[in-house]
């Protein structure tokens, strides 16, 4: 647990708070509570497991991250494992991405990937509208797998887009619920307010991507995409949404659709060309626990499949060492 500290002024490159385990093991639950990261090198805070470790819980709320090169990493590895929750941070702010899920899977079609699952909720994060970066951003590579809850939360002044969702490369999913966010910004030429994608046009790629989405209100502002950009590369990564009508939809339809659960009309849509299909996503399941529990719980299911290289940038930077400062695993 880490609670009530103030941690700044890391070196280039360091991390405020750095949780690592590199190929096996366990921790149980992590709390990182009502603290302060200011001016570190890296993120304020950073999570990372590979092999087949996993972190049982990691929770971060309360906290206040100002000046950091981003402020929440959190990483999978391999057929590692976290669940997260990331709530009620009232001050999340800084020039590059704040909040980074990434599930990274080194050997992709084999059938074995890492997994997350979590929520991102009641959170406020202001970024600087000319710096190109993404409020929030989750990307499942490979054979991973993403279920993840984004509700109630603000991003401010995104550069490309403020919440971006993919699932690239291989056979892995991503299921995201997407609900009541408000997403704004005042840079001259963003992508979209929320971007979704499935596939980044590699060989023999089955990636899913499935999203409930309501009551948001995206604005992308002037230059924009629209204020929500979708994204399928082929027929076999399919950009599924909850509730779609019809059925199987056109790109003008699904837009259509999809600007409509905006809480705050109008909105704009534009999605790639291809049929988009309605589903029922997956839900984080563990929503009681996350809440409530102390202790760890089993990790889901992992998912079932030369990492390409994507046409946006690298989502996640080389590992690094780092000291835990005042961390006390219980």
């Amino acid at each position: 647990t880490l609670r009530n500290s103030t941690i700044s002024k890391e070196a280039a490159g360091q991390n405020g708070l750095h949780v690592e385990l590199l190929s096996g093991g366990a921790f149980g639950v992590i709390a990182v509570q009502n603290n302060t990261f200011h001016n570190n090198g890296s993120a304020g805070v950073r999570a990372s497991v590979g092999g087949t470790a996993s972190i049982g819980k990691i929770a971060i709320s309360n906290n206040i991250f100002t000046g950091n090169t981003s402020g929440v990493d959190l990483a999978t590895n391999e057929q590692g494992g976290i669940i997260f929750d990331i709530q009620d941070n009232a001050t999340i702010n800084g020039e590059q991405t704040q909040i980074n899920i990434a599930a990274n899977d080194p050997l992709h079609y084999d059938g074995i990937g890492p997994t997350m699952t979590g929520m991102i909720r009641n959170n406020d994060i202001n970024l600087n509208p000319d710096s190109g970066a993404i409020g929030v951003w989750i990307v499942a590579d490979g054979d991973s797998k993403i279920t993840v809850d984004v509700t109630n939360n603000r991003v401010n002044d995104f550069g490309e887009s403020g919440i971006a969702v993919e699932s690239l490369g291989g056979t892995g999913q991503i299921h995201a619920h997407i609900v009541s966010n408000t997403v704004t910004t005042t840079a001259s030429s963003s992508l979209a307010a929320l971007y979704l994608r499935s596939g980044d046009g590699s060989s023999g790629e089955s990636n899913l991507r499935c999203g409930n989405l309501s009551n948001n209100k995206m604005s992308a502002g002037v230059g924009a995409e629209g204020d929500y950009s979708l994204t399928q590369t082929s027929a076999a990564t399919p950009l599924q949404i909850q509730g779609l009508l019809p059925v199987a939809a056109t790109e003008t339809e699904v837009a259509a659709f999809v600007a409509a659960t905006d809480g705050a009309p109008p909105a704009t849509a534009v999605a790639t060309p291809g049929t988009y299909r309605r589903a029922t996503c997956e839900t984080v399941t563990l929503a009681a626990w996350l809440e409530n529990s102390p202790l760890g719980a089993p990790l889901l299911a992992r998912a079932p499949a030369a990492q390409p290289a994507s046409i946006r940038p690298q989502w996640w930077p080389p590992l690094t060492l780092h000291a835990w400062p005042l961390l006390q695993i219980l």
